[in-house]
């Protein structure tokens, strides 16, 4: 579900039916667009599959993998929610149930208020050994009944597979929300008491390959649901990819605090030199133990360092992947600018533009991907750190949580420092 940054949150949902053997295909996918939310539900996710290996530095990932040792089943299951790293996020464990769910909070905030926006990403199923349909229904419910009843001001958008066919969702007059008919039984008669006492209406209008609702998104709030035109991985005709928006505040992202660089090979070590000679350090140190001594040598190369080594603002930048040519990175620049120009002014010139940029991107990524491993493969009998390179940028990951938390504070500023010093405090 995708929620774009000037009107509120745009949020990616996709139902995959397995990613473990699609995963270059749909992180190259997500490399070239800028969701701020992408849900995923049957992921077939296992330990062995990296965060890294789908999403890159931009997402912090949140993922429930299926039990498969518990459940009894073979495959199948699984779901992940991956939020921008720039937005104020934490992870709310304590609220998951006896389904398949994982849920986030976003923190959102602008020069007036501040509020927090609840996210779940939900697969429900009967196990073969584990719990029933109707038991993870109640159980969810019941478990949001509990932990929303103390937030009437908050937001809450729970999008996933209820697995719920014999439903029929009906349009109310004058409203964007639809109406459940058909409800069979006491454990779906329980799950929608639930919902209505938690103000939560049902948005998703888009029916399946079988005129059927299997994949809802409930909230409180107003939502805008749409068929996505370009989805990340093929579509499962019975579960189409979803762009749901919100409209009930502004973003207010996490600013990204530039970063002093000393250009050493530019100092002046004449200057250096010449102010060191002159310094008594017997005489220095004298009266000084040794703490004392030490944070006073420190304290004078940090002093000459700052007097005579120029330095260089460094702003901190989206990274592509190294097989991306300057080419495709202007036409990713351009897409982005027209994708921005038709939300603006809804001018069917730029949205076909912008259509027909996004078409030759990929285009040109499939190319540079094909050139970039092909030359890693030819390198691997000369250059074989190359191949254990691709590897290791495969399985590792610089994200920092945007919210850190220790002792009842928590930290959420661009800055790497401060979360550093919180951490600084458990050692």
């Amino acid at each position: 579900m995708l929620v774009p940054m000037s009107t509120g949150i745009v949020v990616k949902e996709v139902l995959l039916l397995g990613l473990r053997t699609k995963t270059h295909t749909f992180l190259r996918n997500v490399l070239q667009k800028s969701f701020d939310v992408i849900t995923l539900t049957e992921t077939w996710l296992i330990d062995g599959i990296n965060d890294s290996e789908i999403f890159d530095d931009r997402y912090l990932v949140w993922r429930r993998d299926r039990n498969y040792s518990r459940t009894g089943q073979l495959r199948g299951g699984g779901v992940l929610i991956a939020i921008k790293k720039d937005l104020i996020t934490d992870g709310c464990n304590d609220w998951c149930s006896l389904a398949e769910d994982v849920w986030v909070v976003l923190t959102l905030r602008n020069s007036q208020t501040t509020h927090k926006l609840y996210i779940c990403t939900v697969y429900i199923i009967g196990e073969n050994h584990g719990y029933s349909l109707g038991e993870q229904l109640v159980n969810f419910s019941e478990k949001l009944t509990a932990k929303s009843s103390g937030r009437p001001n908050d937001s809450f958008l729970i999008l996933g597979d209820f697995n719920m066919p014999n439903l029929t969702w009906v349009p109310q007059p004058g409203e964007s929300y639809l109406y459940p008919t058909n409800i069979s039984g006491w454990h779906q008669i329980t799950f929608f008491d639930n919902l209505k006492f938690c103000n939560l209406e049902q948005y998703n209008h888009l029916k399946n390959l079988n005129g059927r609702h299997l994949d809802l998104v409930f909230s409180n709030c107003e939502v805008t649901i749409e068929a996505s035109s370009d989805p990340l991985v093929n579509e499962d005709p019975n579960h189409p990819a979803l762009i749901v928006t919100t409209h009930f505040t502004d973003l207010k992202p996490l600013t990204t605090i530039p970063r002093i660089k000393y250009l050493y090979e530019k100092a002046n070590y004449n200057a250096i030199n010449d102010k060191l000679s002159k310094i008594d350090w017997p005489k220095t140190f004298s009266s000084k133990n040794i703490d004392e001594a030490v944070k006073k040598f420190y304290q004078t190369l940090y002093n000459l360092r700052d007097s005579y080594v120029p330095t260089k603002i460094i702003k901190v930048n989206h990274k592509y992947p190294s097989w991306y040519n300057p080419s495709l990175i202007k036409l990713l620049k351009e897409k982005h600018k027209f994708h921005l120009k038709y939300k603006k002014y809804k001018n069917i010139t730029d949205l076909n533009t912008f259509i027909l940029l996004r078409e030759r991107a990929k285009i040109i990524e499939k190319e540079c991907y094909q050139v970039y491993i092909a030359k890693i493969e030819n390198n691997i009998v000369e250059n074989p750190k190359s191949f254990w390179s691709f590897i290791k940028n495969k399985k590792h990951s610089s994200v920092y949580p945007s919210v850190m938390s220790y002792g009842g504070d928590s930290l959420s500023s661009g800055s790497c420092t401060n979360k550093f010093m919180l951490i600084s405090r458990v050692f």
